[in-house]
């Protein structure tokens, strides 16, 4: 019994090419998650708070509806700010998205 020798088909080139084509315009297109610009934290000592708005480093930053959080992720009430100390505003495209509130310490 003779067979005939077998042959191995090889990848054609140009699949490659085109799979690698197809990786590129994904990338390329699809779009940005978001953008360290559009990001900021400004870290602060409360300086005023009085309804939805605190005054920390001389600006007043509107933060009604948004979380006040302890660093650990747990939920604070806004009653929970008073002058004197320290927060993170998380800001997206210049409005407070979170606040986070770190607890005292003692000097």
């Amino acid at each position: 019994m003779c067979s005939a020798p077998v042959e191995k088909s090889s990848p054609a080139p140009l699949s490659g090419f085109l799979t690698g084509i197809f990786l590129l315009i994904l990338l390329a297109g699809s779009p940005q998650a978001a953008r360290p610009a559009d990001y900021t934290v400004i870290e602060g000592i409360v300086e005023r708070v009085s309804g939805s708005f605190i005054t920390v480093r001389d600006r007043i930053y509107d933060f009604g509806g948004v979380h006040v959080l302890s660093p650990s992720g747990k939920a604070l009430y806004a009653t929970d700010l008073k002058p004197g100390e320290k927060v993170n505003l998380l800001m997206k495209n210049g409005k407070v998205t979170a606040v986070v509130l770190y607890p005292s310490m003692l000097e």
